[in-house]
């Protein structure tokens, strides 16, 4: 239970370090290594270039591509 208490800490903190306080590129590329990352297995953090999906949408996004 601690382990996955930990991944899910270290997720959300992840995740919400790419909204708090960061400025969009306006060519839509990768704020932080975190979108970077989940952009190369096919998972968006963004609805388009300004606006963030969910954060569970992003989660149910991550768990779809889990095997790969």
């Amino acid at each position: 239970m601690g382990t996955i208490g930990t991944a899910l800490n270290s997720i959300i903190s992840r995740f919400a370090s790419i909204k708090e306080g960061k400025l969009f590129d306006p060519d839509n590329n990768p704020l932080n290594n975190v979108e970077k990352s989940l952009n190369r297995y096919g998972i968006s953090v963004r609805s388009n270039a300004t606006t963030f999906k969910s954060f569970s949408d992003v989660l149910t996004d991550v768990s779809s591509k889990w095997k790969d």
